[in-house]
Formats: structure tokens, sequence, C-alpha cells
């Protein structure tokens, strides 16, 4: 589990950040500040606590402090495609709001939804479009102007009557319980696979068998475990043939492959074509030069 620190600087009240990615990548993690995950676009799943729960363009989450949390893409995201994920990020602590902050009956409310936040809060369709506009005043704002706007938004946040609590208490199912192992399994090949990686190794990162846990990964998916990795692998080799100049032996090596021929033998089986035919077509394409943004998510 990663304990992220958050910096917030001395002129700011919070962090408000949007990001553009081919998928999330940030492993399962959590921190002391206060999370809002605003999904414009994007698919999957995620995980706040023990919670595991689908979701779609739009989805609003608040997330409280030392939750551990985790979203991860559909599997479509990571296939060689123009499929994007955009969301925004607010993270803040409670040094933003007055002392009596419970004692108050202009924020009782927020308060509140802040406290049912500790295993994570999911926002209705309303809200989410009551909130657009608002929230792209905050991001232009400055001073004191972006912190009362932002204690609109959280009061509207806090006035949803469709808000929904979602309990670390929650009875898993086995089907979650098997959706918990394959994402944790796919966020372990994500962040390793430009490393040498051994079955074993896999398998210690979830606590299961090696064997026990092939079977249980191709159930669910599938695939196996290692058809994710040569995905994962030859996904990336894709994104630095079309936005880098580095030879096809550099790429083979930084996507994790130290024999150049299996580079070459998987790609054409994945892609029908070799690397370089690859990044020719790209380029007659006029799409040589479209930068696909790999910058770290949630």
């Amino acid at each position: 589990m990663i304990r992220e620190n958050i910096l917030i600087g001395p002129d700011r009240f919070f962090n408000i950040r949007t990001f553009t990615s081919k998928y999330f990548t940030m492993p399962r993690h959590l921190h002391a500040e206060y999370e809002l995950v605003w999904i414009d676009q994007g698919k999957g799943k995620k995980t706040i606590g023990e919670v595991i729960k689908p979701f779609v363009d739009g989805d609003l989450t608040l997330i409280g402090p030392d939750c551990p949390h985790l979203f991860i893409s559909d599997d479509s995201y990571y296939a060689d495609n123009s499929l994007q994920c955009h969301w925004r990020v607010i993270q803040f602590s409670r040094n933003i709001f007055p002392t009596a902050l419970s004692e108050l009956n202009l924020f009782k409310p927020i308060n509140f939804m802040l406290e049912k936040s500790e295993y994570g809060l999911d926002f209705g369709s309303r809200t989410k479009e009551s909130i657009c506009t608002l929230y792209d005043r905050i991001e232009t704002a400055k001073g004191f102007n972006q912190l009362s706007r932002f204690y609109e938004l959280l009061a509207i946040l806090a006035g949803d009557p469709s808000a929904v609590q979602l309990k670390q208490t929650k009875n898993i199912t086995d089907q979650e319980m098997s959706d918990d192992i394959v994402i944790r399994v796919y966020n372990f090949l994500l962040h390793n696979f430009n490393r040498h990686i051994t079955l074993e190794s896999i398998a210690r990162s979830v606590n299961m068998h090696p064997t026990t846990l092939c079977s249980h990964y191709k159930k669910y998916t599938l695939k196996s475990i290692f058809d994710s990795l040569i995905e994962i692998r030859i996904s990336h080799a894709c994104r630095l043939l079309i936005n880098t100049g580095l030879s096809v032996t550099q790429i083979a090596y930084e996507s994790g492959y130290e024999n150049i021929s299996n580079f070459n033998r998987q790609f054409l089986r994945l892609k029908k074509m070799q690397p370089l035919a690859y990044k020719k077509l790209y380029q007659d394409l006029n799409l040589g030069k479209k930068e696909i943004s790999s910058e770290m998510s949630l």
C-alpha cells in the first residue's frame, strides 16, 4: 500500500488538477487529505476501502482521509485505439474550514458529509450537472474567491439526497473478491511491465499460490497472466514508436524485453506487422507527432 504525501502550496487552499491519459496508472494508495474525483470520460472499476464498483463517464466520488482507493480502466483502454480517460481531482484538508466546523449551522451539512465520506461517497447525476459550471469557475478563480466557490460546491454536494455512502463493512461477494484479485494482478503488471517479472513475484503480490492464481486469473479474464503482460508491453511499445525517435532495440528494452527477436515475434503476433512498419503507418497517417499522455493518475 502506498501512502501519498500531498503538498499544497502556502498560497493555495487546495489542489485542483485535470488529467488526461490513456488509462489510470496510480496503484492502490491513500493519503491524509479528502479527495473529490470526477471522471469526465472513462470506464472501469474502482475500489474505495473494501468496496468494488464499476465507474462510467460522469462518476463523482468523495474519498475520506486514509481511505485506500484505486481506479483501473476497462481492458479496452489498454488496446491500441483512440480511447482516453479524462478526470478532475480536488484534494483538500479540514484546515480550509473554520475551527468550529461542527458547531456553525452554515457548515453543519458539509461537516456531516465529510464524516460520511470516511469510506467514500458517490453522488447522483443531477448533482454532477449542477456543479459542472461551478467547477470550471473554481479552476479559474484566485484567492478567497476560489475558496468561496469551493464552499459553494461542497454545499451542493452536501445537499444531494441521492448520495450513497460506500461502507467499508460491506460484505464482499465471491465475484467482487475475484475482481479485486484480478485488479491487483493487473495493477502489478502495469507498474512492473518494464522489469523482469516472474509468476512467483506476481503471486506474492496477492498472497496466492502461483498455480491457483493462474487458474483464477484465467477463469475470470479468459486469458493468462502473461498474455495480459504481453498486451501491456506491446501497447507501451506502440506509444513509444509513435511518440519517440527511439530505435526498435531501445523500445524493446524500455517495454520489458531482453530479447529483440522475442519482441519482434510478439509484436507481429498482436499487431500483424513489424514495429517499423507500424511506425511508418502512423507517420503516413500524420499521427506520428500525436502525443499519447502517460501522466500519473489517482
